[in-house]
């Protein structure tokens, strides 16, 4: 019993500390842009050791690759939230509201997860596959709304939703977008026409 909870303390300890270096990093790229990411300054912010950086994500990419999943894990978090009990079009809603939502709350997550704050930085295959299943709840509540799944159109129907609330949130996210009530239809408009063509009535 004693081994097992040391064991425990010790993978608590390793959490918390991978926890704080990548609120770390992600905190200087919102700050000073991919240039002033270091894995020194990192190490200096949580008194942490270049050595432990080095182990616990293999360097200054692995650990922008676990500030990249991890953004995408607090919007997966996001879009999965109380939608269980809606229906398949309302889930759709639902979760392209939380999108909005996690992104204008998250700007510097989000800035990390579409590569403004870290230009030059190329996720892995596997970290885009992995951010790609972030949207497997808002895939099958697209594949849910059709009389007729199928899931080429399904993934399609996905890719295009996102691809409308990226650009509507892109230009909000920049000023571009207007008043307030401007980007609200911005927004909802993007939403209507991507869903539109792929979700049966």
């Amino acid at each position: 019993m004693a081994d097992y909870d040391a064991k425990q303390a010790r993978e608590q300890v390793r959490a918390a500390t991978r926890r704080a270096l990548i609120d770390a990093a992600r905190a200087i790229l919102n700050e000073d842009g991919l240039s002033g990411l270091t894995v020194r300054r990192v190490g200096e912010r949580v008194n942490a050791s270049a050595k432990l950086i080095y182990t616990l994500f293999g360097g200054k990419d692995g650990l922008l690759e676990a500030v990249y999943l991890d953004a995408f894990a607090g919007l997966e978090a996001m879009l999965e939230g109380g939608v269980d009990t809606l229906a398949p079009r309302q889930r759709v809603a639902a979760m392209a509201d939380a999108y909005r939502r996690y992104a204008l709350a998250h700007p510097d997550r989000y800035a990390v997860m579409f590569g403004d704050a870290v230009a030059g930085f190329t996720p892995s295959e596997d970290a885009r596959r992995r951010a790609w299943r972030t949207f497997a709840a808002l895939r099958q509540a697209i594949r849910d709304s059709n009389d007729r799944p199928d899931d080429q159109q399904t993934d399609l129907a996905t890719r295009v939703l996102w691809a409308a609330m990226h650009g509507a949130i892109s230009l909000e996210l920049r000023a571009l977008s207007g008043s307030p009530a401007l980007a609200d239809a911005i927004f909802d408009g993007a939403v209507s026409a991507a869903t539109a063509r792929y979700l049966s009535d």
